[in-house]
């Protein structure tokens, strides 16, 4: 009743690693199927539930939406018409890390409800440059298990 797979995906080629998981997904309706990986990407891509082990204690277990919705952190892409200094993208509150991807365009992590898009807007309005595009990236399992198990 229960199937129990250790980095079933380790070493496969592409054509091997769809098969693969249509058939642990197929077999998956049917049966329990646990899944030990450290490949965040094959948990993403076949699992439903999620449990994160640190150090031998159960750290997070919960759905795959729900861990993502939960994460104490998000991660904004940020792109204007100007160069910007990354310090002054680093002084706003609750920004925790600031990556200059090319002219223009950076990456920025903050904490989760620290206003941070209408921060970044304010920014832009006030060092009189147009924002280009402005979003939230959808938080990855990888991200998440980074901050649970630092």
């Amino acid at each position: 009743e229960v199937l129990i797979l250790d980095e079933p995906t380790s070493g496969l080629d592409p054509n091997q690693l769809e098969d693969i998981r249509s058939l642990i997904r197929k077999i998956g309706k049917e049966k329990s199927v646990l899944l030990s990986t450290h490949i965040m990407q094959e948990v993403e891509a076949i699992c439903d539930r999620v449990i994160i082990i640190k150090k031998g204690e159960i750290v997070a277990d919960d759905s795959m939406s729900h861990l993502k919705e939960e994460a104490v952190s998000e991660v904004v892409f940020f792109h204007v018409n100007g160069k910007l200094n990354t310090e002054l993208i680093q002084a706003i509150s609750g920004v925790t890390k600031v990556k200059g991807i090319s002219s223009g365009k950076y990456l920025i992590s903050a904490n989760k409800g620290s206003g941070i898009t209408s921060e970044l807007s304010k920014l832009a309005s006030r060092e009189s440059l147009d924002i280009e595009e402005l979003r939230k990236e959808e938080r990855r399992l990888e991200d998440v298990f980074k901050s649970l198990t630092k």
